[in-house]
């Protein structure tokens, strides 16, 4: 069961074999390759369905980065 005990352990093995942090990007953004409104207005770029996804990642992560 090594890959399973891997894949359950993986932020602690990928710094014990690699001495970096296990790290992972979500970005969101439209279809010109905006990240936000021309009038930064506040909008949802993401649908709700990568939302509620990004909401169960954000659980099993020690740290987020936000910017």
């Amino acid at each position: 069961m090594k890959k399973e005990s891997e894949e359950l352990n993986r932020f602690y093995v990928k710094w014990i074999r690699d001495k970096m942090p296990y790290v992972l990007l979500k970005w969101a953004m439209t279809m010109d390759g905006k990240t936000a409104a021309r009038t930064g207005d506040s909008k949802w770029i993401s649908s709700a369905t990568s939302r509620d996804h990004v909401h169960k990642l954000r659980s099993e992560y020690d740290a987020i980065f936000v910017g």
